[in-house]
């Protein structure tokens, strides 16, 4: 597996991965922002907190990466793990 690093001059642009099965998209801090995959009666299926892409949108560039920006915003929902004190505090020694 290949490490990846979110480009700090975009912070707001989510990591896309996927499997040819499974894609997700994570946040700066880790958290994932969506899962989708294909189900083979409701078709292309999506897990996130925001409300979904107008499919009328679907080929509008900007739309699309108005859309993106905030999915990663910070306070845009997410889900996922985080340490009580931080990320900053994992692995800190005291």
């Amino acid at each position: 597996m290949t490490r990846s690093v979110l480009n700090p001059d975009h912070p707001y642009k989510p990591l896309d991965v996927g499997n040819g099965v499974v894609a997700a998209s994570v946040d700066a801090a880790g958290r994932l922002l969506s899962v989708g995959g294909y189900h083979v009666e409701a078709g292309y299926v999506t897990l996130e907190g925001a409300s979904p892409f107008p499919h009328a949108r679907r080929h509008d560039p900007a739309a699309v990466r108005r859309y993106r920006a905030a999915l990663a915003a910070p306070g845009a929902p997410g889900f996922g793990l985080a340490p009580a004190g931080g990320w900053d505090q994992v692995g800190a020694r005291q």
